[in-house]
């Protein structure tokens, strides 16, 4: 199983890092949290018992050989027409609500 986490995206073999990490003696922690049904994960380091908060974690700091970069999303050319931004700020829109509550383009030029 791949696994990808976008900020610093990358992509690891879950069950691999799951079987190195067993052999090297980290343990998880399941921890409930008291007001929700959720429950928190924690991976310990056998070397210094310090928490790591996600297997990624695990991964950077111990295994970064397990890890590889996930390819970027391209960028999004910019609108263009009468309505788009000119500088890219993304509020310059002809949508209503907040978007598109600018009277002028950020330029300063009005719009149509």
């Amino acid at each position: 199983e791949k696994l990808s986490k976008r900020r610093g995206a990358v992509k690891l073999d879950k069950a691999a890092l799951e079987a190195r990490m067993a052999a090297d003696g980290w343990t998880k922690e399941e921890k409930p949290r008291e007001s929700s049904t959720h429950v928190d994960k924690y991976w310990i380091d056998p070397k210094d018992g310090k928490k790591c908060r996600s297997i990624v974690e695990v991964a950077r700091k111990a295994y970064p050989d397990m890890l590889e970069e996930a390819p970027q999303r391209p960028k999004k050319e910019p609108s263009s027409g009468p309505l788009a931004c000119r500088k890219g700020c993304g509020r310059c829109f002809g949508n209503s609500g907040a978007r598109g509550s600018h009277e002028l383009h950020c330029d300063g030029t009005p719009k149509p």
